[in-house]
């Protein structure tokens, strides 16, 4: 076998076994799922048992016989009877298992030529039929562990199964417990294997080469952030122990605290939307003649959230009220609303007018208003003259020469990015059936002309901001503000082409929490949300716009990084790290420490997406084998 192993050169080896195959074992591992959770399919068992043969056999013929090995345990399991199989399904259970942990140790170059690993999966088994075995099955594996010093030949898994042609469940067992322990204690009766030069093992580096970050020192953000929000927050509360929590965590998402009286601070507020007072509502009397605060954003935190309370709270003049346990996320998602209204570019409305006089007049008024315009006098210009405008509300007009409004809103329903779109019917049709007709064609309103200035202006800015306000949670998810994974993969494939173009630099980073299924059966789920939520408001707060951010799949985030050296990438993910781990999650009055994995790696020479994804994944997979949070560098191996 070794002579045979010298005739694969390294190339053809990483590209079968440690891409190809992989691919192969994560499908089986679909299938057997499958089989434990639904009817036995015996057409589909017949198919599978066809390619598991093939891989099989392509793992022996290059050396890798654990996993071969498995495979053929596999084989011979899927050749007893329904029934019998049916009986069998946690161990299946298992070999699903056993198949996805072979394929990520393929996947990252962690070749087993058969030794210590096979040794070893087959002692777990063997222990495992032997406490599921019925008591008949004791003595033939005691027979057979009584003559392993003798010279006998271990039996083949598929001829073990095919000749034991069970007649009842129990003798099913009774053969497969036989021949799997006899199987188990053949290995053990070897000595270890020697190191082979010229074996798989020796000649096959690893596919991907993995640097531990270097980046330990989070006290100062790395210069490529976003710039520290605008925002100046005064904290007028007279204890200096209470909520000290609070104020170093909006401290560390980038605001700017600063310590001052209520006096000063409304004064200072007074009027400017960029600039916000806390205060505590236990520090006033109970009796309140007159507010305190009418002009200024003023946010005020209280101990317990009674009717009483928020009626003290709206007296005093707050904008917002918060009580113990203060929701941290909430609170600065509302601090980060308020920053984004003074930064709101001006909504974008078309207007499909065929009047020239009529249009000249509605661009007159909206664009006077602020509003973004894009007139449109020619209905065969819609398309093209939309296409590279992105409205937020369209207003259509009901008569025009060659077609009609109600044609051109069907059109534009039946193209996927103006599904949603506003489309405001502008029209002297007075006839009832022509304006409902309207409607039913995707109009979202309906307005009678002559259309009065403010009427105009309303409705414009009453449809675009409601649309821009649900644009977001078409591709996001609702609850974190973070891109969708089918968002975020046509974003990557978006940014290598720029980067291809520009011969640029870009990096993907993959994220996970560690340990979230078990802080989840301690805490419940709603904790796991609570903790993304959080996850999420940091990458949100301090990565730049430019920088793409989604969920890669239900339990990986990933982050897009451009225009940046390698060093800058590192220091932004091992910032972002450091900074989450050191952020308690406050959930249910508890502050509970949350520790990430993180997978980062640039975009190759070669521009090629897949292989970039699969060094960042085989990254993670790495720095998910530390307790504390790590990052995990992975180069392609020289």
């Amino acid at each position: 076998m070794t002579e045979s192993l010298t005739e694969h050169s390294n190339a053809d080896f990483k590209k079968i076994i440690c891409r190809r195959v992989p691919i192969k074992l994560q499908q089986f591992a679909r299938l057997l799922n499958d089989i434990t959770e639904t009817d036995i399919d015996s057409v589909r068992i017949k198919a599978m048992q066809s390619q598991i043969r093939k891989t099989k056999e392509t793992c022996f013929e290059y050396g890798v016989e654990s996993t071969g090995n498995l495979l053929s345990r596999i084989e011979s399991q899927l050749q007893l009877d329904e029934e019998t199989l049916d009986s069998q399904k946690p161990l299946i259970k298992r070999f699903t298992q056993r198949l996805q942990s072979h394929a990520e140790r393929l996947k990252l170059g962690q070749i087993d030529s058969g030794s210590t690993q096979a040794i070893k999966e087959s002692k777990q088994e063997a222990d495992q039929l032997a406490e599921s075995a019925p008591e008949t099955d004791s003595q033939p594996a005691t027979e057979n562990n009584n003559t392993s010093g003798s010279q006998t030949e271990t039996p083949d898994p598929t001829t073990a199964s095919s000749s034991a042609a069970p007649e009842t469940k129990a003798d099913d067992m009774e053969s497969k417990g036989q021949t799997n322990q006899t199987a188990a204690s053949d290995h053990y009766q070897d000595q270890p294997i020697a190191f082979d030069e010229r074996s798989t093992s020796a000649v096959i580096e690893p596919e991907y080469e993995f640097k531990h970050s270097i980046v330990d020192d989070v006290s100062s953000a790395p210069t490529i952030f976003e710039s520290s929000s605008e925002l100046i927050i005064y904290w007028c509360i007279d204890d200096a122990n209470a909520h000290t929590r609070l104020k170093e965590q909006m401290q560390d998402f980038g605001y700017e605290v600063e310590n001052s009286s209520l006096e000063n601070a409304i004064e200072q507020a007074s009027g400017n939307s960029q600039k916000v007072v806390i205060t505590r509502l236990e520090d006033f009397d109970d009796n309140i003649s007159e507010p305190v605060n009418e002009t200024s954003y003023m946010i005020v935190l209280a101990e317990h959230d009674t009717l009483e309370s928020r009626l003290k709270g709206i007296r005093l003049g707050s904008t917002l009220f918060f009580a113990e346990p203060i929701d941290t996320i909430k609170l600065m998602e509302q601090l980060d609303q308020l920053e984004s209204c003074s930064k709101m570019e001006p909504f974008r409305v078309a207007v499909m007018e065929d009047s020239k006089a009529q249009a000249k007049f509605n661009d007159k008024v909206l664009s006077t208003a602020g509003f973004e315009t894009c007139i449109i006098i020619e209905p065969t210009e819609l398309l093209n003259s939309l296409s590279n405008f992105d409205p937020e509300v369209i207003f259509m007009d009901m008569q025009m020469p060659g077609c009609n409004g109600i044609e051109l809103t069907r059109i534009l329903r039946q193209q996927e990015r103006f599904q949603t779109v506003p489309i405001v019917f502008l029209s002297a049709e007075e006839n009832h059936d022509k304006q409902r007709e309207a409607m039913t064609s995707g109009g979202t309103a309906f307005i009678e002309k002559p259309v009065k200035k403010d009427q105009l202006l309303f409705t414009a800015e009453l449809y675009a901001r409601r649309s821009r306000n649900l644009q977001p949670h078409l591709a996001r998810d609702f609850q974190t503000g973070l891109n969708s994974s089918s968002l975020l993969k046509e974003q990557l494939t978006i940014e290598a082409e720029r980067a291809m173009r520009q011969n640029d630099s870009m990096f993907l980073a993959l994220i996970e929490m560690n340990d979230l299924p078990e802080l989840n059966q301690t805490h419940g789920y709603a904790f796991g949300e609570r903790a993304v939520q959080q996850l999420a408001r940091l990458l949100r707060q301090r990565l730049r716009k430019t920088d793409c951010i989604g969920f890669f799949d239900s339990h990986r985030v990933g982050v897009i990084l451009s225009h940046c050296a390698d060093q800058e990438a590192e220091s932004v993910m091992s910032y972002l790290t450091q900074t989450f781990a050191n952020t308690p999650v406050a959930y249910e009055g508890q502050r509970i420490q949350v520790s990430l994995s993180v997978g980062l790696s640039r975009l190759g020479k070669d521009f090629d997406i897949q292989r970039l994804v699969k060094r960042a994944e085989a990254a993670l997979s790495e720095a998910k084998n530390h307790d504390t949070s790590h990052l995990i560098w992975a180069h392609e191996a020289r």
